[in-house]
């Protein structure tokens, strides 16, 4: 076993919390990029549709009601 100034340290990491709960409480600050790409493209569907909409609409009044 490795030993660094007398004692085992294995899972220490200085602050009182094994490896395992600092990884976790770092995940959390801030999602991934893939989910945060994900949003960005369904706002972006989501306002692409009502541009598209609104263009259809425009121009069944134009043309279809004259």
């Amino acid at each position: 076993m490795i030993e660094a100034q007398g004692g085992d340290t294995c899972g220490i990491s200085g602050t009182g919390e094994t490896p395992q709960e600092h990884a976790t409480r770092r995940l959390t600050a801030r999602p991934a990029v893939s989910v945060r790409l994900e949003g960005k493209s369904i706002s972006f569907a989501m306002s692409l549709y009502r541009t598209v909409s609104l263009l259809c609409e425009l121009f069944h009044f134009v043309f279809l009601t004259s």
